[in-house]
């Protein structure tokens, strides 16, 4: 089926925005003009009734044959296209026909992931049917151009802007918005984590320590082996001590049978000091067999 919206081509190579097109923006020479825009330009074609025009350096190329004449009003989508230039963010989605965030200029298809591209704090805004992005100023001083005859003309408004009869609270300032497209998700996303198959850690994830020195575990580690280390050593020192004290030293019972051993048994008739008096000798007396008493002569 043909597409009839305006493909400005893919957007698939990397693209910066330039400064210029953000630092410079144009607000015309009015007593109560409040609105200011980005990628801007004065036009140079004499005579004009336009003093400004888009400028198209501030877009992504688009693929030719594709010229067109500013206004562009929205210009086009950019697809395949997946991810915003530098510079831009996400600022408003749409997911086929059934979901979406933002009323797009351009139409999106029930197969795409539409995404409107912005500058940091802009969102997505429509006026009328043109889309763009938008931001509000409120305080300080805003650097503008304007154009006078295809010049431009350099100065500074601050916000609040006092008019002659009203005083304005802020100024609203437009930049491109960069309409995305790129297929949408089909396939259910997982949220369960892949098994683990190995536990070694890859050498590009290993933290190598600048300094050339060991790391913090690693000193901790060598303290605590050392300490250990110096104990086993104080114990074993102090075990063979003890065992070699204990085999030194002889005990009581083995003292006394030694001596006892070494001593001479000598017969009783040779021990040494006087000889000893035989024992008195009695005559045997026979008794009768009367319970008087009795006495021995």
């Amino acid at each position: 089926m043909p597409d009839n919206r305006t493909i400005l081509g893919p957007l698939t190579n990397s693209w910066e925005y330039p400064d210029a097109c953000g630092s410079l923006l144009y607000l015309p020479d009015c007593s109560a003009c409040t609105v200011a825009s980005q990628a801007q330009k004065c036009n140079t074609a004499f005579p004009t009734t336009i003093n400004d025009r888009e400028d198209f350096k501030c877009w992504p190329p688009a693929t030719p044959p594709n010229d067109f004449v500013p206004p562009v009003s929205g210009w086009g989508i950019y697809k395949p296209a997946t991810k915003c230039p530098e510079g831009f963010t996400v600022a408003c989605t749409a997911e086929g026909t059934t979901k979406s965030d933002f009323e797009f200029q351009f139409k999106v298809n029930d197969d795409e992931f539409v995404r409107g591209c912005c500058p940091s704090h802009y969102e997505c805004a429509k006026y009328g049917e043109a889309q763009t992005c938008r931001s509000i100023f409120s305080t300080g001083i805003l650097s503008v151009i304007s154009c006078k005859s295809g010049s431009t003309l350099l100065r500074s408004v601050a916000a609040p802007t006092k008019f002659t009869t009203e005083t304005s609270s802020y100024i609203t300032v437009h930049a491109p918005m960069f309409q995305l497209a790129g297929l949408k998700r089909l396939e259910p996303v997982s949220t369960t984590s892949a098994p683990t198959t190995s536990t070694e850690t890859p050498a590009s994830h290993i933290e190598i320590d600048s300094g050339g020195g060991l790391s913090t575990g690693a000193q901790v580690g060598i303290g605590v082996g050392v300490g250990v280390i110096g104990l086993g050593i104080i114990g074993t020192a102090f075990y063979l001590w003890r065992r070699r004290r204990k085999s030194k030293a002889p005990s009581k019972h083995g003292l006394e049978s030694s001596q006892l051993d070494s001593r001479e048994i000598r017969p009783p008739g040779e021990l040494g000091g006087p000889p000893l008096s035989p024992p008195p000798q009695y005559t045997p007396i026979e008794l009768d067999g009367t319970t008087a008493r009795q006495e021995l002569p």
